[in-house]
Order: C-alpha cells, then sequence, then structure tokens
C-alpha cells in the first residue's frame, strides 16, 4: 500500500511521466497475482472515469454553494426578503442532503468494480460508516466502510482482505491520498507533502500495519 501510494503521488506530481501508472499498475498485478480481470489499458479508463465522476459532483456542489453565498449577499441585516430566505433553505436542504447521497452512490461505484476474476466468497454486504453513514459526506470527505460477512473461514476472510486492499488500489490511482497519510518513515523529516486532501480512505496509522488496516471492521 506504501509503494502504491508512492507511486501515484510521484504521478500526481509528474504527470507526463507514465512510468508511475504502470509501475502502480504492476504492483497491483504483483499483489494480485493471476487473480486479475483487468489490464493497465481498463484500469486508466476506469481511473478516468471516476476522476471525471467524482470531479462532477464537485462542479454540481461548487455551484450550489455559490448560490447559496449569492443569496446570503442578498439578506438585509436580521432581516431578509421571504422569497430569498425560502430559496435558501430550499437550497440547504437540498446540498445538505443530495451531496451525501451522490457520494454514497460514487463510493457505490468504486466498491462494486469488478477487477478480480474471483466471485465473492460467501454472501455480504458492504456497510458505510463515518461521514456518508451520519449523511455528512462532502466530495472531499474520505470512505470509510465495513464487511459483513456470512462466514469467517479463513479462505473466506482472505478473499474481504484482497477486496479491502483492492477498493484502496482503485482509489490510490485518484491521485487524492496525501503521501503522509502512508506513515513512510523513509520519508519522514525530508519529504515536504504539499498536496491537497481528496477522496481517500484512511491512510495507515504509525506501526500499523496494511493487513491491519484490511481487518478492520470485519464481522
Amino acid at each position: 500500500m506504501q509503494a502504491h501510494a508512492l507511486y501515484n503521488s510521484d504521478f500526481a506530481r509528474m504527470p507526463a511521466d507514465e512510468q508511475w501508472v504502470e509501475k502502480a499498475f504492476e504492483l497491483q498485478k504483483l499483489y494480485w497475482g493471476d487473480n486479475s480481470a483487468t489490464d493497465l489499458e481498463a484500469q486508466k479508463t476506469l481511473t478516468n472515469k471516476l476522476k471525471i465522476k467524482l470531479g462532477s459532483i464537485r462542479d454540481k456542489y461548487r455551484k450550489e454553494i455559490q448560490h447559496a453565498e449569492r443569496l446570503v449577499a442578498q439578506f438585509d441585516g436580521k432581516h431578509a426578503n421571504s422569497t430569498t430566505q425560502t430559496e435558501y433553505h430550499k437550497l440547504t436542504m437540498k446540498v445538505s442532503l443530495g451531496c451525501p447521497e451522490d457520494m454514497r452512490n460514487f463510493a457505490r461505484l468504486v466498491l462494486e468494480e469488478r477487477v478480480l476474476k474471483t466471485k465473492p466468497a460467501c454472501a455480504f454486504e458492504t456497510v458505510a460508516i463515518g461521514s456518508i453513514a451520519y449523511g455528512e459526506a462532502t466530495p472531499y470527505s474520505d470512505l470509510e466502510y465495513l464487511f459483513l460477512i456470512k462466514n469467517r473461514a479463513k479462505k473466506t476472510v482472505r478473499y474481504f482482505e484482497i477486496l479491502a486492499i483492492t477498493s484502496y488500489f482503485l482509489i490510490g490511482n485518484l491521485g487524492e491520498t496525501k503521501l503522509s497519510y502512508m506513515a513512510i518513515e523513509e520519508l519522514h523529516g525530508w519529504f515536504d507533502d504539499k498536496s491537497k486532501n481528496g477522496f481517500k480512505i484512511d491512510g495507515l496509522a504509525k506501526g500499523q500495519r496494511a493487513l491491519e488496516i484490511s481487518q478492520q471492521g470485519m464481522a
């Protein structure tokens, strides 16, 4: 996960240098073994599709917020035109309900991508937690979720570990995960991470293994 984040971080800084995309994909293949159902070009297409979709959500709500700001500017001190006030209330309600729903659908789009050959090892549900579950997600919120699985056999749990790491790969490929989140000790003290927060899965806490992250929340 750390190497994958490093490659994607390099590509985010040097988008003309495709070698970093190739390296990230080769690392994914190394992790998947013969379980990969995609290739590099298909992954580029998928990543671009997800970026476009996320960008459209951000543009949509950026325009809504700007409209709300224009309405606020029309308020006259303690008083406001009743029509303006009603429009403002309707707009803020629309944003507060619509944005979390759009982000939940985007998360579903990521998590339901089938890039593995093997089918789910047992019946399961993917459950959102955190801001999406609270109905508070924004287009820059991180993604938190858990798998509810029917069978906790060792082989079954391993399948969902792979699925969890795969979802990280797909989100990491968006290039919005701050490298500092990944606790790469070799970069500590000299690497200046100026990238902004974006759509991501929470990174590794200090001293935490990737496997422990992938197991978190399994029931």
